[in-house]
Protein backbone atom coordinates (compact mmCIF):
# COMPACT_ATOMS: atom_id res chain seq x y z
CA UNK A 1 0.00 0.00 0.00
CA UNK A 2 1.62 3.15 -0.83
CA UNK A 3 1.82 5.81 1.34
CA UNK A 4 -1.25 8.01 -0.26
CA UNK A 5 -3.67 5.19 -0.48
CA UNK A 6 -3.12 4.36 3.55
CA UNK A 7 -4.18 8.24 3.41
CA UNK A 8 -7.27 7.99 1.16
CA UNK A 9 -7.84 4.72 2.61
CA UNK A 10 -8.04 6.91 6.25
CA UNK A 11 -10.24 9.07 4.75
CA UNK A 12 -12.88 7.34 3.00
CA UNK A 13 -13.62 5.38 6.43
CA UNK A 14 -14.76 6.22 9.92
CA UNK A 15 -11.74 8.01 11.12
CA UNK A 16 -12.87 7.01 14.91
CA UNK A 17 -12.38 3.77 14.75
CA UNK A 18 -9.13 3.66 12.38
CA UNK A 19 -7.24 6.04 14.39
CA UNK A 20 -5.84 3.08 16.63
CA UNK A 21 -5.30 0.66 13.71
CA UNK A 22 -1.82 -0.07 13.39
CA UNK A 23 -1.66 0.53 9.32
CA UNK A 24 -2.97 4.04 10.03
CA UNK A 25 -0.50 4.86 12.45
CA UNK A 26 2.58 3.00 10.83
CA UNK A 27 1.50 5.64 7.65
CA UNK A 28 1.29 8.33 9.87
CA UNK A 29 4.05 7.77 11.73
CA UNK A 30 6.28 7.52 8.30
CA UNK A 31 4.63 10.42 6.89
CA UNK A 32 5.95 12.88 9.78
CA UNK A 33 9.73 11.21 9.36
CA UNK A 34 9.05 12.64 5.83
CA UNK A 35 8.02 15.84 6.94
CA UNK A 36 10.93 16.34 9.13
CA UNK A 37 13.56 14.72 6.93
CA UNK A 38 12.18 16.99 3.38
CA UNK A 39 10.09 19.37 4.89
CA UNK A 40 6.39 20.01 5.26
CA UNK A 41 5.97 21.60 1.89
CA UNK A 42 7.17 18.84 -0.09
CA UNK A 43 4.98 15.80 2.04
CA UNK A 44 1.78 18.62 1.85
CA UNK A 45 2.11 17.90 -1.69
CA UNK A 46 1.09 14.21 -1.57
CA UNK A 47 -2.27 14.46 0.99
CA UNK A 48 -5.43 13.64 -0.29
CA UNK A 49 -7.11 17.31 -0.36
CA UNK A 50 -10.63 16.86 -2.30
CA UNK A 51 -13.63 18.45 -0.31
CA UNK A 52 -14.75 14.56 0.82
CA UNK A 53 -11.51 14.39 2.65
CA UNK A 54 -12.81 17.06 4.97
CA UNK A 55 -15.17 15.60 7.10
CA UNK A 56 -12.94 12.33 7.57
CA UNK A 57 -10.22 14.02 8.46
CA UNK A 58 -11.72 16.08 11.26
CA UNK A 59 -13.67 12.29 12.37
CA UNK A 60 -9.68 10.89 12.50
CA UNK A 61 -8.42 13.78 14.92
CA UNK A 62 -11.66 13.23 16.93
CA UNK A 63 -10.46 9.54 17.27
CA UNK A 64 -7.12 10.51 18.62
CA UNK A 65 -6.11 10.37 22.30
CA UNK A 66 -4.50 13.69 23.33
CA UNK A 67 -3.41 12.57 26.09
CA UNK A 68 -1.52 9.33 24.28
CA UNK A 69 2.51 10.67 24.33
CA UNK A 70 3.26 7.79 21.95
CA UNK A 71 0.88 9.14 19.64
CA UNK A 72 1.93 12.63 19.17
CA UNK A 73 3.20 11.96 15.65
CA UNK A 74 -0.48 11.09 14.57
CA UNK A 75 -1.67 14.34 15.99
CA UNK A 76 0.78 16.21 14.38
CA UNK A 77 0.70 14.72 10.27
CA UNK A 78 -3.12 15.32 11.22
CA UNK A 79 -3.28 18.20 11.94
CA UNK A 80 -1.01 18.93 9.05
CA UNK A 81 -3.53 17.06 6.68
CA UNK A 82 -6.51 19.24 8.29
CA UNK A 83 -4.61 22.51 7.64
CA UNK A 84 -4.08 21.27 3.85
CA UNK A 85 -7.58 19.79 3.33
CA UNK A 86 -9.31 23.08 4.96
CA UNK A 87 -8.57 25.18 1.93
CA UNK A 88 -10.55 23.63 -0.80
CA UNK A 89 -11.68 26.17 -2.98
CA UNK A 90 -15.55 25.44 -2.03
CA UNK A 91 -17.54 27.32 0.66
CA UNK A 92 -17.00 24.99 3.96
CA UNK A 93 -20.51 25.17 4.41
CA UNK A 94 -21.56 22.95 1.31
CA UNK A 95 -19.54 20.34 2.66
CA UNK A 96 -20.22 20.47 6.19
CA UNK A 97 -22.84 18.13 6.60
CA UNK A 98 -23.26 18.24 10.67
CA UNK A 99 -23.23 22.31 10.49
CA UNK A 100 -20.32 22.98 13.19
CA UNK A 101 -17.26 21.83 10.84
CA UNK A 102 -15.43 24.68 11.29
CA UNK A 103 -16.07 25.12 14.95
CA UNK A 104 -15.84 21.75 15.93
CA UNK A 105 -12.08 21.87 13.59
CA UNK A 106 -10.88 25.48 15.66
CA UNK A 107 -11.71 23.70 18.75
CA UNK A 108 -9.60 20.62 18.13
CA UNK A 109 -6.57 23.71 17.10
CA UNK A 110 -7.13 25.02 20.24
CA UNK A 111 -6.56 22.49 22.06
CA UNK A 112 -3.59 21.55 20.76
CA UNK A 113 -1.89 24.61 20.88
CA UNK A 114 -1.21 23.65 24.46
CA UNK A 115 0.17 20.40 23.23
CA UNK A 116 3.86 20.29 24.33
CA UNK A 117 4.70 18.20 21.49
CA UNK A 118 5.17 19.58 17.75
CA UNK A 119 1.67 18.89 17.23
CA UNK A 120 0.76 22.52 18.41
CA UNK A 121 2.58 23.46 15.15
CA UNK A 122 0.59 21.93 13.04
CA UNK A 123 -2.43 23.27 15.32
CA UNK A 124 -0.71 26.39 14.31
CA UNK A 125 -1.07 26.03 10.67
CA UNK A 126 -4.59 24.71 10.60
CA UNK A 127 -5.54 28.43 12.64
CA UNK A 128 -4.05 30.68 10.37
CA UNK A 129 -5.47 28.02 7.21
CA UNK A 130 -8.51 28.27 8.27
CA UNK A 131 -8.25 32.51 9.71
CA UNK A 132 -7.19 33.38 6.18
CA UNK A 133 -10.34 31.72 4.52
CA UNK A 134 -12.59 34.86 2.91
CA UNK A 135 -15.72 32.62 4.24
CA UNK A 136 -14.61 32.27 7.89
CA UNK A 137 -12.76 36.19 8.09
CA UNK A 138 -15.52 37.85 9.19
CA UNK A 139 -17.02 35.23 12.04
CA UNK A 140 -13.70 34.05 13.18
CA UNK A 141 -11.21 36.31 13.09
CA UNK A 142 -11.47 39.04 15.85
CA UNK A 143 -12.77 36.32 17.90
CA UNK A 144 -9.62 34.20 17.82
CA UNK A 145 -7.21 36.78 18.38
CA UNK A 146 -9.52 37.97 21.11
CA UNK A 147 -9.38 34.74 22.87
CA UNK A 148 -5.81 34.36 21.98
CA UNK A 149 -5.25 37.79 23.88
CA UNK A 150 -7.01 36.50 26.85
CA UNK A 151 -5.22 33.08 27.23
CA UNK A 152 -1.75 35.29 27.06
CA UNK A 153 -2.86 38.09 29.47
CA UNK A 154 -3.71 34.61 31.99
CA UNK A 155 -0.64 32.62 31.58
CA UNK A 156 1.42 36.02 31.93
CA UNK A 157 3.52 35.12 29.64
CA UNK A 158 4.58 31.55 31.26
CA UNK A 159 1.94 29.08 30.71
CA UNK A 160 2.03 25.67 28.46
CA UNK A 161 0.03 26.85 25.86
CA UNK A 162 1.60 30.63 25.27
CA UNK A 163 4.31 29.07 22.77
CA UNK A 164 1.45 27.40 20.74
CA UNK A 165 -0.84 30.45 20.80
CA UNK A 166 2.35 32.76 19.78
CA UNK A 167 2.87 30.58 16.31
CA UNK A 168 -0.61 30.71 15.81
CA UNK A 169 -0.52 34.67 15.84
CA UNK A 170 2.68 34.56 14.30
CA UNK A 171 1.12 32.50 11.60
CA UNK A 172 -2.61 34.38 10.92
CA UNK A 173 -0.29 37.58 10.50
CA UNK A 174 2.13 36.22 8.10
CA UNK A 175 -0.91 34.48 6.11
CA UNK A 176 -3.89 36.82 6.61
CA UNK A 177 -4.31 39.46 3.99
CA UNK A 178 -3.15 43.04 5.18
CA UNK A 179 -6.62 44.81 4.98
CA UNK A 180 -8.25 42.31 7.37
CA UNK A 181 -5.15 42.02 9.81
CA UNK A 182 -4.42 45.92 10.61
CA UNK A 183 -7.47 46.70 12.49
CA UNK A 184 -6.52 44.37 15.24
CA UNK A 185 -2.59 45.29 15.32
CA UNK A 186 -3.29 47.88 17.59
CA UNK A 187 -5.03 45.11 20.15
CA UNK A 188 -1.76 42.43 19.49
CA UNK A 189 1.04 44.81 19.80
CA UNK A 190 1.47 46.08 23.52
CA UNK A 191 1.18 42.57 24.74
CA UNK A 192 3.61 40.67 22.52
CA UNK A 193 5.94 43.94 23.37
CA UNK A 194 5.58 42.92 26.98
CA UNK A 195 6.21 39.24 26.40
CA UNK A 196 8.75 40.19 24.14
CA UNK A 197 10.60 41.96 26.47
CA UNK A 198 10.26 39.97 29.75
CA UNK A 199 10.02 36.13 28.64
CA UNK A 200 12.31 34.02 29.98
CA UNK A 201 11.78 31.19 28.05
CA UNK A 202 14.09 30.73 25.16
CA UNK A 203 10.82 29.30 22.64
CA UNK A 204 8.19 32.08 24.03
CA UNK A 205 11.07 35.34 23.60
CA UNK A 206 12.23 33.65 20.11
CA UNK A 207 8.30 34.14 18.99
CA UNK A 208 7.07 36.59 20.72
CA UNK A 209 10.11 38.91 18.54
CA UNK A 210 9.00 36.79 15.17
CA UNK A 211 5.02 38.60 16.76
CA UNK A 212 6.63 41.91 16.95
CA UNK A 213 8.39 41.81 13.89
CA UNK A 214 4.90 40.66 11.88
CA UNK A 215 3.08 43.04 13.38
CA UNK A 216 5.19 45.62 12.11
CA UNK A 217 5.09 43.82 8.76
CA UNK A 218 1.44 44.73 9.08
CA UNK A 219 1.49 48.21 9.63
CA UNK A 220 3.62 49.16 6.63
CA UNK A 221 2.92 48.37 3.35
CA UNK A 222 4.56 45.24 1.28
CA UNK A 223 6.85 47.25 -1.36
CA UNK A 224 10.10 46.58 -3.10
CA UNK A 225 12.26 49.84 -2.38
CA UNK A 226 13.80 51.85 -5.36
CA UNK A 227 16.12 52.93 -3.41
CA UNK A 228 17.87 49.50 -2.32
CA UNK A 229 21.74 48.36 -4.07
CA UNK A 230 20.91 46.35 -7.25
CA UNK A 231 24.16 44.65 -7.84
CA UNK A 232 25.07 44.48 -12.11
CA UNK A 233 25.71 41.37 -13.79
CA UNK A 234 29.44 41.84 -13.33
CA UNK A 235 31.46 41.93 -9.66
CA UNK A 236 31.50 45.15 -8.21
CA UNK A 237 35.44 44.91 -8.87
CA UNK A 238 35.21 44.56 -12.27
CA UNK A 239 32.40 47.26 -12.78
CA UNK A 240 34.20 49.65 -11.06
CA UNK A 241 37.25 48.99 -13.23
CA UNK A 242 35.55 48.85 -16.39
CA UNK A 243 33.81 52.04 -16.25
CA UNK A 244 37.29 53.96 -14.66
CA UNK A 245 39.00 52.74 -18.16
CA UNK A 246 35.67 53.53 -20.20
CA UNK A 247 36.25 57.24 -18.50
CA UNK A 248 39.74 57.53 -19.31
CA UNK A 249 38.58 56.85 -22.85
CA UNK A 250 35.54 59.10 -23.48
CA UNK A 251 32.26 59.68 -22.18
CA UNK A 252 30.37 57.78 -24.32
CA UNK A 253 32.25 55.08 -23.96
CA UNK A 254 31.70 55.21 -20.29
CA UNK A 255 28.00 54.98 -21.23
CA UNK A 256 28.59 51.89 -22.64
CA UNK A 257 30.52 50.27 -20.13
CA UNK A 258 28.09 47.42 -19.37
CA UNK A 259 26.13 47.50 -16.31
CA UNK A 260 27.76 50.09 -14.22
CA UNK A 261 24.33 52.40 -13.62
CA UNK A 262 22.77 49.42 -12.16
CA UNK A 263 25.01 50.12 -8.88
CA UNK A 264 24.21 54.31 -9.28
CA UNK A 265 21.21 56.10 -7.00
CA UNK A 266 19.40 58.30 -7.99
CA UNK A 267 16.54 60.41 -5.37
CA UNK A 268 13.86 60.35 -8.25
CA UNK A 269 14.23 56.41 -8.01
CA UNK A 270 12.96 56.60 -4.49
CA UNK A 271 11.13 59.89 -3.89
CA UNK A 272 7.76 57.65 -3.86
CA UNK A 273 9.01 55.92 -1.14
CA UNK A 274 10.00 57.74 1.19
CA UNK A 275 6.75 59.95 0.83
CA UNK A 276 4.81 57.22 2.74
CA UNK A 277 4.64 58.43 6.70
CA UNK A 278 6.28 55.55 9.09
CA UNK A 279 3.43 54.85 11.54
CA UNK A 280 5.09 55.59 15.09
CA UNK A 281 3.98 52.35 16.53
CA UNK A 282 7.58 50.79 14.18
CA UNK A 283 10.24 52.87 16.61
CA UNK A 284 9.19 50.37 19.25
CA UNK A 285 9.13 47.66 17.29
CA UNK A 286 12.15 48.08 16.04
CA UNK A 287 13.69 48.93 19.67
CA UNK A 288 12.61 45.33 20.24
CA UNK A 289 14.03 43.54 17.45
CA UNK A 290 17.21 45.16 17.89
CA UNK A 291 17.01 44.50 21.87
CA UNK A 292 16.61 40.91 20.80
CA UNK A 293 20.57 41.24 18.57
CA UNK A 294 21.47 40.88 22.39
CA UNK A 295 19.59 38.09 23.44
CA UNK A 296 21.64 35.04 24.79
CA UNK A 297 19.67 32.93 22.85
CA UNK A 298 20.77 32.03 18.83
CA UNK A 299 17.19 31.30 17.82
CA UNK A 300 16.54 35.05 18.86
CA UNK A 301 19.41 36.60 17.68
CA UNK A 302 18.39 35.09 14.23
CA UNK A 303 14.72 35.97 14.60
CA UNK A 304 15.69 39.57 15.38
CA UNK A 305 18.05 39.71 12.31
CA UNK A 306 15.59 38.53 9.85
CA UNK A 307 12.94 40.80 11.25
CA UNK A 308 15.01 44.11 10.72
CA UNK A 309 15.85 42.71 7.34
CA UNK A 310 12.43 42.79 6.49
CA UNK A 311 11.15 45.76 8.21
CA UNK A 312 13.97 47.33 6.64
CA UNK A 313 12.87 46.78 3.18
CA UNK A 314 9.67 48.78 3.88
CA UNK A 315 10.79 51.80 5.44
CA UNK A 316 11.73 54.55 3.60
CA UNK A 317 15.85 55.10 2.82
CA UNK A 318 16.52 57.39 6.13
CA UNK A 319 14.48 55.14 8.18
CA UNK A 320 16.67 52.17 7.28
CA UNK A 321 19.73 54.12 7.32
CA UNK A 322 19.17 55.12 11.26
CA UNK A 323 18.16 50.96 10.96
CA UNK A 324 21.64 50.59 10.08
CA UNK A 325 23.74 53.09 12.59
CA UNK A 326 22.19 51.47 15.10
CA UNK A 327 22.81 47.42 14.14
CA UNK A 328 26.83 49.23 13.49
CA UNK A 329 26.81 50.57 16.88
CA UNK A 330 26.14 47.28 18.60
CA UNK A 331 29.74 46.38 16.93
CA UNK A 332 31.47 48.06 20.00
CA UNK A 333 34.12 46.97 22.79
CA UNK A 334 31.61 47.92 25.60
CA UNK A 335 28.81 45.42 24.02
CA UNK A 336 28.92 42.13 25.18
CA UNK A 337 30.03 38.92 22.44
CA UNK A 338 26.31 38.44 21.76
CA UNK A 339 25.08 41.72 20.52
CA UNK A 340 28.77 41.56 18.38
CA UNK A 341 27.10 38.46 16.89
CA UNK A 342 23.35 39.67 16.40
CA UNK A 343 24.75 42.75 14.71
CA UNK A 344 26.82 40.37 12.06
CA UNK A 345 23.65 38.66 11.75
CA UNK A 346 21.66 41.53 10.93
CA UNK A 347 23.99 43.04 8.95
CA UNK A 348 24.21 40.24 6.64
CA UNK A 349 20.63 40.00 6.46
CA UNK A 350 20.50 43.56 5.19
CA UNK A 351 23.00 42.97 2.61
CA UNK A 352 21.34 39.84 1.59
CA UNK A 353 18.32 41.96 0.79
CA UNK A 354 20.54 44.77 -0.63
CA UNK A 355 19.30 47.22 1.92
CA UNK A 356 23.36 48.05 2.77
CA UNK A 357 24.13 51.29 0.08
CA UNK A 358 27.49 51.86 -0.99
CA UNK A 359 27.41 55.00 1.76
CA UNK A 360 27.12 52.51 4.62
CA UNK A 361 30.41 50.28 3.24
CA UNK A 362 33.26 52.42 4.68
CA UNK A 363 31.71 52.19 8.21
CA UNK A 364 30.26 48.68 8.12
CA UNK A 365 33.57 46.97 6.49
CA UNK A 366 35.86 48.62 8.76
CA UNK A 367 33.48 46.89 11.90
CA UNK A 368 32.80 43.64 10.94
CA UNK A 369 37.07 43.30 10.35
CA UNK A 370 37.35 44.03 13.93
CA UNK A 371 34.65 41.36 14.58
CA UNK A 372 36.66 38.75 12.38
CA UNK A 373 39.04 39.36 15.21
CA UNK A 374 36.68 39.00 17.76
CA UNK A 375 37.87 36.12 19.78
CA UNK A 376 35.68 35.19 22.38
CA UNK A 377 33.94 31.75 22.62
CA UNK A 378 29.88 32.08 21.42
Amino acid sequence: MSLEEALAGAGRNDGAALADAEHVQAALFIIYCFAKVRGVATVARFFPHAPKDVEPVLALLHGLDPTDPDRWAARYVCLLWASIVIMVPFGLESIDSHGSLVDDLLALAKTYLADASRASEAAALLVAAMLARRDLVTNYLAAFVGWAMSELQSADGHGQSVPGVLLALIETFKRGARADLLPLVGQVLPLALSIASSASSMLVRDRSVRLVERLGLTYLKPTVPAWRYQRGGRAAVAAALAGKAARAESPSAAAAAGDIGTNSYSDSEYESDDDDEVDENIDPIVHVLLQGLSARENNVRWSAAAGLGRICERLPSEFAAEVVDNIVGLLSPVQPETAWHGACLALAELARRGLLLPGHLSVVVKRVLEALAYDVMI
